[in-house]
């Protein structure tokens, strides 16, 4: 998909909530080399919608070091202190090479009562990002279309016309190693196919209003309802 003509990039972190992201300060590049290193170190074979991600590990003791690495790292960035943003966990995502394999269009969980608080999740690439390499798409308000409840099983309202939406309203983010995106959980994005000859390796720290309470969502395929936890 080529990029969208004339399109102006979010960088204002006070219109955050206005937008649904804002591209900021990430990390310098010895952290997003040290980062990258550990990744690498990572087993793979676990396959979520055409990501490998740290966070559907099957090995939970590994999984919650990793988590408490990446906040102990970008918890610390200034503008989570500013936005009054608290870290709750982080994980590694790697998009394989696939030329074949995208990531739908889809929000993030459901994780507050979106009705008073919200959700973000702080997404930082490990490489330049690149229509070729699958580079993050977003489509911004996205978040205030769909006041749904999302979580695992839960069906999206959208899937039928989620093509139309890419095609028509998705704005790619080609950032630069260690450059940071911040977006809300009910922002619609996706990312195409990575036709590189390299993965594509990124961090990423799941961010809740500081008085916020955690929750989840899931739906009970046997009782045919959605859940709360």
């Amino acid at each position: 998909m080529a990029a969208p003509k004339d399109v102006l990039v979010n960088t204002d972190l006070k219109e955050l909530k206005r937008f649904g992201y804002a591209v900021t300060q990430g990390l310098p590049l010895d952290k997003v080399y040290d980062l990258y290193r550990l990744a690498n170190t990572q087993n793979t074979e676990i396959s979520v919608g055409g990501l490998h991600t740290t966070h559907f590990s099957e090995a939970p003791d590994n999984k919650k070091k990793i988590s408490q690495h990446i906040i102990n790292l970008l918890g610390k960035l200034p503008q989570l202190n500013d936005l009054q943003l608290e870290p709750v966990f982080g994980n590694f995502m790697i998009k394989p090479v696939d030329p074949h394999k995208t990531v739908v269009l889809h929000a993030d969980w459901t994780y507050v009562d979106e009705q008073s608080l919200r959700g973000y999740n702080l997404w930082i690439p490990l490489h330049d990002t690149t229509l070729a390499n699958g580079a993050l798409h977003i489509v911004p308000f996205s978040h205030k279309v769909f006041d749904v409840l999302r979580g695992p099983f839960i069906p999206h309202p959208f899937e039928s016309y989620s093509a139309k939406i890419v095609a028509l309203d998705c704005v790619p983010l080609c950032l630069k190693k260690g450059q940071a995106v911040i977006f809300d959980n009910a922002l619609l994005h996706y990312s195409p196919p990575n036709k590189t000859t390299n993965p594509r390796y990124a961090v990423s720290l799941m961010l809740l209003d500081n008085e916020a309470d955690w929750i989840h969502y899931t739906f009970d395929m046997a009782a045919q309802k959605i859940r709360k936890y």
